[in-house]
């Protein structure tokens, strides 16, 4: 198997790495280790092979590369930082062929140290090639469209948490701007008279699917302002009158899960992925929703099925953002006779 390979090349590395009497030699064996580490997900293991590698030549630019990556693999953005302004410093090089990975870097450290008019520039040396996708990741628009995701599903609290990251980039991104002052105006100023107005309405409303578009904006409301209580009150007493209407089940199921009680959100959507009427971007929506729900109860391979359900189409970024937030699935151990 391949990870028999590796754990073959691993040690016979070690062995050579420890006679090896020639710097240069000595520098690729290590690499060669440090490159099996981050396959493994071992960033420490892989940290001590580069800082060994760096004792032997400090301006070996391959050294530098992968300390930079190791290093903002493990969240020390500073010392990456440093790293690739020392590389790009003295790199003679244009080919980006060459240059992007070391600059797209010395971007990402610069990005997560909110650095982002220099993240800016040197994304733009970067952006080339599979580093396109990567710098896309760390846009204002990105970060917006995983909001605008957390607003389907009503989890208002994360879509802001996205807008504000997308605003530290860039304080005017329009569309960011918009989404967030949308949401504000439903969730800063509890519209009650609105919702007492709403209330009146439902009540005589005799058409039932008008009715059920009336609740559906109530609620909204209701959870945008953090009434969970009064959001779950509203939806049981729709839903008392309209049993299968789906998008209360889901507002309701986000309010329980709001309140604490995730096991109950989520026995509302087991029940609604089930339905055999629901279009496919109900499927997603659902399967997003219980994905959320899933990880945080610490249901991780549930959450990574569902996250893998919900991997399409309007979801598609968001998923694969919470997906990535997961932690790596467990080896299954084979036991030996």
């Amino acid at each position: 198997s391949i990870e028999k390979n590796d754990e073959m090349l691993e040690k016979s590395l070690l062995r050579v790495v420890d006679v090896e009497q020639d710097p240069k030699e000595i520098i690729n064996y290590r690499l060669k280790l440090v490159n099996i580490y981050i396959n493994k997900k071992d960033y420490k293991a892989a940290h001590v092979q580069t800082k060994a590698a760096l004792s032997k030549d400090k301006g070996n630019l391959d050294a530098l590369y992968y300390n930079a990556v190791v290093n903002n693999l493990l969240g020390n953005y500073e010392v990456a930082k440093n790293n690739m302004e020392s590389a790009t410093s003295t790199i003679s090089s244009s080919d980006p062929k060459v240059t992007a990975k070391l600059y797209y870097e010395l971007g990402f450290a610069y990005h997560k140290l909110r650095q982002f008019n220099k993240s800016e520039v040197a994304f733009e040396k970067a952006n080339f090639g599979p580093f396109k996708l990567l710098i896309l990741k760390l846009t204002p628009g990105y970060y917006q469209n995983l909001a605008n995701s957390y607003v389907k599903i009503y989890d208002f609290k994360a879509a802001i948490d996205m807008l504000n990251t997308a605003l530290e980039i860039d304080l005017e991104h329009p569309d960011s701007n918009q989404l967030l002052a949308e949401i504000s105006i439903k969730s800063e100023h509890h519209p009650e008279k609105a919702i007492s107005l709403y209330k009146k309405a439902i009540n005589g409303q005799d058409d039932p699917q008008k009715a059920v578009r009336l609740y559906d904006t109530v609620i909204e409301l209701l959870l945008s302002s953090e009434k969970y209580d009064d959001a779950i009150k509203l939806a049981d007493e729709c839903l008392s009158k309209t049993i299968n209407a789906r998008n209360i089940l889901l507002m309701k199921s986000m309010a329980l899960h709001k309140k604490g009680k995730t096991e109950e959100g989520l026995i509302i959507l087991e029940q609604l992925v089930k339905d055999a009427n629901l279009t496919p971007l109900e499927i997603v929506t659902y399967n997003f929703s219980s994905g959320l729900m899933y990880g945080s109860v610490k249901e991780i391979e549930k959450a990574r099925e569902a996250f893998r359900k919900s991997n399409k189409g309007p979801f598609g970024n968001v998923s694969q953002y919470e997906l990535e937030k997961l932690p790596p699935p467990q080896k299954k151990v084979i036991a030996k006779d």
